[in-house]
């Protein structure tokens, strides 16, 4: 679940600042890969990645 809030501040008629958050993986869910399943890897068994954190961003543009 990602989320975005964005806010446009007019400077003059054609320039404008835009204000911006986003969020991707806002309830921060864990998906895990499935388990080395290959005999006498001594690896054997163990999740070895999950997927992305949850990240937050801002931005601040200027459009002239």
């Amino acid at each position: 679940m990602d989320f975005s809030l964005f806010k446009v501040f007019p400077v003059t008629e054609s320039k404008r600042f835009e204000l911006r958050g986003e969020a991707f993986n806002v309830f921060n869910m864990h998906y895990f890969s499935a388990p080395d399943n290959t005999e006498g890897d001594p690896t054997f068994g163990q999740v070895s990645s999950a997927s992305a954190p949850r990240i937050i961003q801002l931005g601040l543009k200027f459009y002239y």
